[in-house]
């Protein structure tokens, strides 16, 4: 929750992210959280802890099928909120990834995902190397 709302900071209207969606929160983008117009940082922060983030540890647990740290289910939470489920599969799935035991490159395959419409963005730079500090177990 913590590295998510440092990396998405808090926006109490709806705005355009770099990746140009219409965004409110913390990175919401669901059209019912986009409905309220506006939302104080309680609000935002109580979507994040009961909805946003269980759905996330979810996915992890649907692809993921190697044992995990709290660390690591936290690392890949944060990385499929902001990548999506689709990527989380093509990040942990495949030869030599992380549902076949190599954990270390995981962490490398996330600097993978640092764009947004093609362009390389500092801020997944940055959030991708913090990912893959907390997998590593390293924060």
């Amino acid at each position: 929750v913590r590295l998510i709302k440092e990396k998405e900071g808090f926006h109490s209207r709806p705005y355009r992210c770099p990746a140009g969606v219409l965004t409110i929160g913390y990175g919401f983008t669901a059209k019912k959280h986009l409905a309220f117009g506006s939302m104080t940082e309680a609000q935002a922060s109580r979507i994040l802890e009961t909805e946003i983030v269980p759905a996330a540890k979810k996915a992890v647990d649907k692809w993921v099928k190697v044992p995990l740290t709290p660390y690591q289910k936290a690392a890949l939470a944060s990385f499929v909120y902001n990548c999506g489920e689709s990527n989380l599969a093509r990040l942990v799935n495949g030869e030599n990834r992380l549902n076949g035991g190599n954990y270390e490159r995981t962490a490398a395959l996330l600097m993978l995902y640092t764009k947004a419409n093609g362009k390389t963005l500092k801020g997944l730079v940055e959030r991708r190397k913090q990912e893959a500090k907390m997998f590593l177990g390293k924060i």
